[in-house]
């Protein structure tokens, strides 16, 4: 079974929410695929550098590596 996730990354409800959800539809009739959708409309989206999503997943988890990637990337061992 062909399996679509369709996201949407626009702010309003317009042209660019449409034409997802019309495609997702088309594609359930069409190849009876399982779809699914996703908008950012009404989010709050943050941008994190790749070592803060790290940093934080090590902290959360009270783990305690001999190396992470901040004192990796300052020379610190």
């Amino acid at each position: 079974m062909v399996k679509l996730f369709g996201i949407s990354g626009s702010p309003r409800i317009a042209a660019t929410d449409w034409i997802i959800q019309e495609a997702l539809r088309y594609i359930e009739e069409k190849w009876n695929a399982e779809t699914r959708y996703f908008s950012v409309r009404g989010k709050k989206l943050k941008v994190l550098s790749r070592v803060e999503e790290i940093e934080n997943v090590v902290k959360s988890r009270w783990i305690k590596p001999k190396y992470t990637p901040l004192n990796v990337l300052s020379g610190a061992t």
